[in-house]
C-alpha cells in the first residue's frame, strides 16, 4: 500500500463521530468525538543560533511493550505502558556544541514493577526545548479551557535490551517524534485509540516515532505528570511532541501518521541523541544516554565500480563520503524500486565502502546510495549511477558463465573453422569494440595468462 504525503495531510482533518459516552471519573471526562487542535509554534526560535546556548529537559520513559494493563474492552491491552521515569531533569548547554553523557540505574521494584521482564521493557529518551513555550489547550472544545504551556520536543531515541533506535534525521524528518497517550483503563472511548496507535506504529515503519501510554488510573506518576504538564482533562487525549499537536478523542491510524509527519517537519537544532538499555540482574537496569550537537554526513557521490554485468552476476559498487564531525558512516543502496539494502557496517569518515548485488533480469538500473552517521542522522540520497545488466557474460561465447581457454577456442572455431556463432553474437566481443575477431582471442588469452584486463562490455 502506498500512502503519499498529500493523501495523509488531506486525511488528517477527516473526522467521524464515535459512540457517545459521558462517563466521568474524578475530573477526567470521556471525549466522544475525534477532534484535532494543531498548535503553531515558531519556525526558527532564536536559541537555534549557534553559540547562544540551549535550555532543555531530558526525560527517560520506561515503558512495558506489551502492557499489563487491559483497556475497557476485555482482551485489548495497552502497548508501551508507562512505568515511570528513569531520569527527568532540566539542563543548560553553554553553546550548541556542548554534549551530555549520562548513565543512571533504574530499579523496576521502586515504582512497584519488579515483575517486568527484561525483553518486555523499553527506554525512551526525549529532549524538550524549555527556552520557549506556545500557549495550548487540553480542551479543544472550549478552546481556552485547561490551558497549558507547550514545550516542544526536539529529539527522541529508544532502546530495548537487544535493539537501539537513534534520533533520526533525514530528508523527511528533522527528528524522531514522541507521543504521549493520555488514557485510563475504565475509559470506554480509549480502547480504539490504543489500537490505532499500535497499528500506526507497526504500519509506518519509515516514520521515526515512539509513544508511551500514560494510563492515569493505574500509575500515579503518570497521572501526576499528565496533570502538571498538560492540565489533562479529556480521555483519550494524545499529545504529539509536547503539545505541537493535541488530539482529543480517538482517530484512525492514517491520521496519526499524518500528525507524526507534520511534527517531524518542524525545524529543530541538529542534535544526536542515543540511548542504551542493559539488564544488570534482578530488578535493576542500566540506562545510558548521550546527547551532542550533530550534522548528518555529506551527500555521497554516485556509486562507482562494476556498472555493467550479466543476469545473476555480482556488481561491486563503491562509495565514500565525509561526516562533518568525523563520525563513522554506514551506507545503504537502493538497487531498484523494490529492493533497498540494509545498512553496511560503519567505516571511517572519508573511507571507501563497497557492497555487491546481483540482478535477476536484464535492464538498466539507477542505483542510489545514502549515508548515515553514528547518531542516526541520514544524508540526502546520491545522484544515480546507471548499472546495465546484460543477458550474457562479456567474453563468454560458450555461454557457460566462465572465462577460460575454451572461450578463445570457441571464437577461433567460429572465425576460421565454421563453428557456431556466439549466442548472442555480442558474447564473443571480449574487448568491447562491438566486433568479434582475433583481437578478442588475444584479449582473453592476455586476461587468463598475462595479467591483462578482464573482458568488457561495449
Amino acid at each position: 500500500m502506498t500512502v503519499t504525503k498529500g493523501s495523509l495531510l488531506s486525511l488528517l482533518f477527516i473526522s467521524a463521530l464515535l459512540a457517545f459516552s459521558t462517563g466521568l471519573a474524578g475530573d477526567l471526562q470521556v471525549y466522544p468525538v475525534r477532534h484535532v487542535h494543531n498548535q503553531q509554534g515558531l519556525d526558527n526560535p532564536v536559541d537555534y543560533v549557534a553559540g547562544s546556548g540551549y535550555y532543555g529537559r531530558m526525560k527517560v520513559y520506561m515503558v512495558e511493550l506489551d502492557s499489563r494493563w487491559e483497556t475497557d474492552t476485555p482482551g485489548i491491552y495497552y502497548h508501551n505502558g508507562f512505568l515511570g521515569f528513569a531520569f527527568d531533569s532540566t539542563f543548560y548547554l553553554d553553546d550548541l556544541g556542548g554534549s551530555i553523557d549520562r548513565t543512571v540505574i533504574w530499579d523496576a521494584a521502586t515504582p512497584g514493577y519488579g515483575d517486568v521482564t527484561p525483553e518486555n521493557l523499553m527506554a525512551i529518551v526525549v529532549l524538550t526545548d524549555m527556552s520557549q513555550s506556545t500557549p495550548a489547550s487540553s480542551d479543544t472544545i472550549g478552546g481556552s479551557a485547561h490551558p497549558f504551556d507547550a514545550y516542544y520536543n526536539d529529539a527522541c531515541a529508544a532502546a530495548t535490551i537487544d535493539e537501539q533506535w537513534f534520533n533520526t534525521v533525514n530528508d523527511d524528518f528533522t527528528h524522531s517524534v514522541f507521543l504521549e497517550e493520555g488514557t485510563a483503563s475504565w475509559c470506554p472511548s480509549c480502547p480504539a485509540m490504543a489500537q490505532q496507535l499500535n497499528y500506526a506504529h507497526d504500519f509506518y515503519t519509515d516514520y521515526p516515532f515512539f509513544y508511551a501510554a500514560m494510563v492515569v488510573d493505574m500509575d500515579v506518576s503518570a497521572a501526576n505528570y499528565m496533570d502538571a504538564t498538560y492540565d489533562h482533562n479529556w480521555l483519550p487525549t494524545t499529545y504529539f511532541d509536547g503539545g505541537d499537536t493535541v488530539w482529543v478523542g480517538s482517530t484512525a491510524w492514517y491520521n496519526i501518521g499524518a500528525m507524526v509527519q507534520l511534527c517531524g517537519d518542524r525545524v529543530v537544532p541538529g542534535f544526536g541523541l542515543s540511548i542504551e538499555l542493559a539488564h544488570l540482574g534482578g530488578t535493576e537496569y542500566e540506562v545510558h544516554f548521550t546527547l551532542t550537537e550533530n550534522q548528518g554526513p555529506n551527500q555521497p557521490p554516485p556509486p562507482s565500480g562494476t556498472l555493467q554485468s550479466y543476469v545473476g552476476g555480482n556488481c561491486q559498487l563503491t562509495v565514500s563520503t565525509t561526516d562533518p564531525e568525523g563520525d563513522q558512516v554506514s551506507y545503504r543502496f537502493i538497487w531498484e524500486a523494490t529492493d533497498t539494502s540494509g545498512w553496511t557496517d560503519p567505516t571511517g569518515s572519508g573511507e571507501e565502502c563497497s557492497a555487491s548485488h546481483a540482478w535477476t533480469a536484464e535492464g538498466d538500473y539507477d542505483v542510489v546510495v545514502q549515508a548515515r552517521d553514528a547518531w542516526g542522522f541520514e544524508s540526502s540520497w546520491s545522484a544515480p549511477a546507471t548499472v546495465i545488466i546484460h543477458s550474457y557474460m562479456a567474453g563468454d561465447p560458450s555461454g557457460d558463465l566462465k572465462i577460460n581457454i575454451l572461450d578463445a577456442t570457441y571464437i577461433i572455431n567460429y572465425l576460421y573453422k565454421g563453428g557456431s556463432a556466439p549466442n548472442p553474437p555480442a558474447a564473443g566481443d571480449a574487448n568491447g569494440d562491438s566486433k568479434t575477431n582475433i583481437l578478442d582471442v588475444t584479449h582473453i588469452i592476455n586476461y587468463l595468462y598475462k595479467g591483462g584486463p578482464p573482458p568488457i562490455y561495449p
